[in-house]
């Protein structure tokens, strides 16, 4: 069961998500309903009789109808150690708090937000150089792990239920396109998780000389002049290097908007980019 076809592309047509489209690459049937709790849903959840339903970054909260409906209970994997980034983006959010490990936790779903049983859990570091969209693709497959022996453990004995603390508890929202806004006036670090907690989505983007620039990769610069504004250029020679509040950050890949992605310091000599340019959050803030 996967969410139904949406608009998607330049064209806006109708394409399923991912699940649905490998599913029936391997002759498993979709059930696709527009509305999960109408009685017609329920009623095909009900015919196939299932001891457990799990669910994995599947957008939507079970009502208590659907929660009773298997005997064993319905399962969600979700991509960090919770109580720890509850809610709808905790990839991101746990780059951007800049936690150094992460993981995936199996739970029994409940009537809250990511507030149930925990079942299982698997740690993992998280790189210093990983995007959000990297550390999913592995939250993922580790997910996907911890999910199979959990059933299996699941069908020889039921496992144990804990109560989730709710010490250490926090929350997460879903990311909006203008989350991708590169801040410049904050530590260096602190940007460089920023661009990597929004990659690939919403996309880490600012403005330089009237254009819109996507920025894909940087790193942090432990070195720079005191005195120089937030966003302004310093150098382009080994990629472009943007001041922050304190420090630096070295863009090494962008692109710009409508063109292909390329290394920084090469756009920057084809846009006759150079120090004293300034990277803003609107197009009126480039100089």
């Amino acid at each position: 069961m996967t969410q139904p076809p949406r608009p998607t592309g330049r064209g806006l047509q109708l394409s399923d998500p991912p699940a649905a489209r490998l599913a029936r690459a391997h002759g498993v049937p979709v059930f696709q309903p527009e509305k999960i709790h109408r009685p017609e849903s329920l009623d095909a959840l009900r015919a196939v009789d299932p001891e457990i339903i799990v669910t994995a970054a599947f957008g939507r909260i079970l009502r208590k109808s659907l929660l009773q409906l298997p005997p064993r209970g319905c399962w969600n994997v979700h991509t960090s150690l919770l109580p720890r980034h509850r809610g709808a983006a905790p990839v991101p959010a746990a780059i951007l708090a800049g936690d150094s490990w992460t993981g995936v936790t199996l739970f029994e779903l409940d009537a809250g937000m990511d507030t149930g049983p925990l079942l299982a859990q698997r740690v993992t570091p998280i790189g210093s150089e990983e995007t959000a969209g990297a550390l999913t693709g592995r939250l993922a497959q580790l997910g996907g792990e911890l999910l199979v022996e959990s059933l299996t453990a699941e069908e020889r004995a039921s496992l144990p239920r804990l109560p989730q603390p709710e010490d250490g508890a926090t929350y997460t929202r879903m990311l909006a396109k203008e989350d991708g806004r590169v801040p410049w006036n904050r530590p260096a670090e602190q940007v460089d998780r920023w661009i990597r907690a929004v990659t690939p989505w919403p996309g880490a983007f600012s403005f330089v000389l009237g254009r819109r620039v996507i920025v894909h990769r940087a790193e942090v610069l432990h070195t720079m002049p005191l005195g120089i504004a937030p966003g302004t250029v310093v150098a382009t020679q080994a990629g472009i290097d943007v001041a922050c509040l304190p420090g630096a950050v070295r863009l090494t890949s962008v692109q710009q908007e409508g063109k292909r992605s390329q290394p920084a310091d090469a756009w920057a000599r084809g846009a006759r980019l150079g120090p004293g340019s300034v990277l803003g959050t609107e197009p009126a803030d480039s100089r």
